[in-house]
């Protein structure tokens, strides 16, 4: 892993880079089937994930300009973002407080970064050293989907369950960041239901041997 994108030659990793081989067989070692999680649907006429929704999904590695650029980078995009989601995100000072003009004493503003596109969902979390793992943006302006946390469902820093409802049949997705002690996928597991219309989407860290 590069802790800075400084640190990279790209031409010496692209040069390095072996293109994906469609002929590949997929050993069962490859697969996650969670075959021993009922679904709360085994209906086949299920309506399909809609088509035309857009998620952007990105480890910021704690950084606070990372994070500003992807909100940047989303609202730019075109079709635009339905949903950002961010693993590893900053959370930290954001400024200090507005009304220190007024002779109100002084003290710093703590929070994840904002963005006048986007409006920010986190996952509780207890105090100041067990900041979020995961953090949702969605559209403060568009409306055309409307966005629940789950939080009595599953409550994990590391774990962000969304419904998400519009016109069509309501799906959930799940934000995930699962540290070197697996603890947000071994919490999935712990789920005595997984809807059928879910994804999971994230930073698995689940790193295969093919890749080092």
């Amino acid at each position: 892993m590069f802790n800075n994108l400084d640190d990279i030659d790209f031409d010496t990793l692209l040069a390095n880079t072996v293109p994906f081989d469609n002929n590949l067989k997929l050993d069962d070692d490859d697969l996650y089937i969670p075959s021993s999680h009922p679904t709360s649907s085994s209906n086949s006429s299920v309506s399909p994930f809609p088509s035309d929704f857009v998620i952007y999904s990105q480890n910021a590695h704690c950084r606070n300009t990372t994070v500003h650029s992807i909100l940047s980078i989303a609202s730019s995009m075109r079709p635009p973002a339905d949903l950002i989601l961010i693993q590893e995100p900053y959370f930290g000072k954001i400024g200090v407080n507005p009304q220190m003009a007024q002779g109100n004493p002084i003290f710093d503003v703590h929070g994840c970064p904002k963005h006048k596109d986007w409006q920010a969902i986190i996952p509780p979390y207890s105090s100041p050293s067990e900041l979020p793992d995961v953090i949702a943006y969605v559209p403060s302006q568009r409306s055309t989907w409307t966005f629940q946390p789950c939080s009595d469902i599953i409550s994990r820093r590391s774990l962000l369950y969304l419904e998400i409802n519009s016109s069509s049949h309501p799906f959930l997705v799940f934000n995930v960041y699962n540290d070197i002690d697996n603890g947000a996928c071994n919490a999935i597991a712990t789920l005595p239901n997984i809807p059928s219309r879910a994804m999971f989407i994230g930073d698995f860290n689940l790193h295969h041997p093919i890749w080092s």
